[in-house]
């Protein structure tokens, strides 16, 4: 399954340096990082949360 992981370059919990293992986790994974965002993307940045659910939920060609 495709999965976007939305990664806010500012989290004081989980920094980027870790975006490097989600291979370990998803077979199929791409990271969005989310400048000026803490560690909450939903609250912090609801614009982009909500057009990353609508993108992923259109249907795919094929």
């Amino acid at each position: 399954m495709p999965t976007t992981m939305l990664w806010p370059e500012e989290d004081p919990l989980f920094s980027m340096d870790w975006a490097d293992r989600l291979p370990e986790f998803f077979s199929d994974a791409s990271l969005t990082p989310i400048p000026n965002c803490g560690h909450l993307v939903p609250p912090k940045a609801p614009e982009i949360f909500a057009n990353s659910i609508l993108e992923s939920s259109r249907p795919t060609k094929g």
